[in-house]
C-alpha cells in the first residue's frame, strides 16, 4: 500500500493541501480504507464522484467542493410560517469587502459556483454586487428568492448575472398565501413571467416545502410548471427548524398529521407517476418514497452516505463556517482554506459520518454531473 511519505507525496503532486497537524491521522485513515494509490490518482484527475467518496472515507477533502454557499443575511421581507431565519437576523453581517474576499479565496481553492442565500438575499444591495463580482471572476451564480424585491431597478442586473434563479412557491394560491402572506402568490408568479419574457434570462426552478397545508396541491403545481414558466421543481419536506435541520417535531402545526397519512401516500404516488411521465421533478423516486416514512417519524437512519462537509463550503451570515453539526471556523479570524482543512473540520466531519439521524435534505447529495 506504500508508506506515509509516498502517500503524502501523491497528494502533494495532485495539488491536495494537507494540514501538517493531520498528516498522521490522514495516513492512518488511508491504511484502513479500501482505496489504493492508483484509485486516488484516478479519482482526483478523472472522477469527482469517486474522489468525494474517497474523501469521505479518509475524512479529508481531496478535491474542491462544488460550491461556496454564503448566507448573506438572515433578514427577510416576509414572515413565512415555517421559517425561523428572521428570528436570527443581526446587524453583524459580513461586509461586502469580506464577501468579495471569500469569493477570491474560493476561486483560489478552485471552487466554481457561488450560491448566494438568505433570508431573502435581495433585501440587501450587497447580494447583487457580490454576484456581479463573482460572475466577473468566472463563477457560476445561483440563488433562492421569494421574488418580491425584484423590481424595475434590479431585474436586468439580476437576470444578466444569475445562472439559476430559484423561487419559493409553497402550494397553489390559497395555501401559498396562507404560508407566505396574502397576495404573494400572484406577485411571485408575475415576476417569474416578466423574467421569462426577457431576452437574457436565467434558469427558473422552484422549491416547495411539503407540509400539512399544501401537500395535496403538489401534483397540480407540477402540471402547471410550464404554464408558470418554471423549469423544474424541488420538493423539500418540512423541517421543524430551518436553522437546525436535525430537529423533528410532529407536534408542529405544519407537520403532516397522522389523519392525513393515507392522502399523503396517495399524493406521493401521484408525484412519482408524474416524474415517470417526464415532468421536471428534481427529487429521485427513492427520495419521494421516503417522504412517507419521514412524516411518520419512521425514516431509518442514513441508508446512503452524506457528503455535507465535503461538497459545499457553507458560510453563515455571522461569518461562521459549518454544517448541521455545528461550526468549525470563522472567516473573520481564519482564511477559508485554513478553516476548510482544519483539525476542527476534520473532527466535525468524523462526527457527521457517525450521524444516525434520519434526513431528507439534499445538501448531502453528490451532483450527478460530478
Amino acid at each position: 500500500m506504500g508508506d506515509k511519505e509516498e502517500f503524502l507525496e501523491l497528494l502533494e503532486k495532485q495539488g491536495v493541501w494537507v494540514n501538517p497537524q493531520l498528516k498522521d491521522q490522514l495516513f492512518e485513515n488511508f491504511k484502513k480504507s479500501k482505496f489504493g494509490f492508483d484509485e486516488i490518482n484516478h479519482a482526483i484527475n478523472q472522477d469527482r464522484q469517486l474522489a468525494f467518496k474517497i474523501s469521505r472515507e479518509l475524512n479529508y477533502p481531496l478535491v474542491p467542493p462544488d460550491s461556496l454557499l454564503i448566507t448573506i443575511t438572515n433578514r427577510c421581507n416576509l414572515r413565512c410560517k415555517m421559517c425561523q431565519f428572521p428570528m436570527y437576523a443581526s446587524d453583524n453581517e459580513l461586509s461586502l469587502p469580506l464577501l468579495k474576499s471569500l469569493v477570491d479565496q474560493a476561486i483560489s481553492m478552485n471552487v466554481k459556483r457561488l450560491n448566494a442565500l438568505g433570508g431573502e438575499p435581495f433585501i440587501t444591495k450587497s447580494t447583487l454586487k457580490l454576484m456581479k463580482y463573482a460572475k466577473s471572476k468566472g463563477m457560476e451564480i445561483s440563488t433562492q428568492t421569494n421574488g418580491l424585491l425584484i423590481n424595475e431597478n434590479n431585474i436586468q442586473g439580476i437576470c444578466e448575472t444569475v445562472d439559476s434563479l430559484g423561487f419559493s412557491i409553497d402550494g397553489l394560491e390559497e395555501n401559498h398565501d396562507f404560508i407566505r402572506g396574502k397576495g404573494n402568490f400572484r406577485k411571485t408568479l408575475g415576476i417569474i413571467e416578466k423574467i421569462s419574457k426577457l431576452d437574457k434570462k436565467p434558469d427558473l426552478p422552484i422549491v416547495t416545502v411539503l407540509m400539512n397545508h399544501n401537500f395535496k396541491d403538489t401534483p397540480l403545481m407540477i402540471k402547471n410548471l410550464s404554464k408558470w414558466h418554471v423549469s423544474r421543481i424541488n420538493i423539500q419536506p418540512l423541517v421543524s427548524n430551518n436553522i437546525n435541520y436535525t430537529k423533528r417535531d410532529k407536534e408542529d402545526s405544519l407537520w403532516i398529521k397522522e389523519s392525513n397519512f393515507i392522502e399523503l401516500d396517495e399524493t406521493i404516488e401521484k408525484i412519482k407517476e408524474l416524474k415517470k411521465q417526464g415532468h421536471p421533478i428534481i427529487n429521485t423516486l427513492y427520495h419521494l418514497e421516503r417522504m412517507k416514512l419521514y412524516f411518520r417519524n419512521k425514516l431509518p437512519p442514513f441508508e446512503f452516505d452524506c457528503y455535507n462537509g465535503f461538497n459545499n463550503i457553507s458560510v453563515w451570515s455571522s461569518g461562521l463556517v459549518g454544517f448541521c453539526f455545528g461550526a468549525f471556523g470563522d472567516v473573520r479570524r481564519s482564511s477559508l482554506k485554513e478553516t476548510w482543512y482544519s483539525k476542527k473540520a476534520f473532527d466535525l466531519r468524523q462526527k457527521m459520518k457517525e450521524c444516525k439521524k434520519p434526513c431528507l435534505q439534499n445538501c448531502q447529495e453528490l451532483k450527478e454531473d460530478g
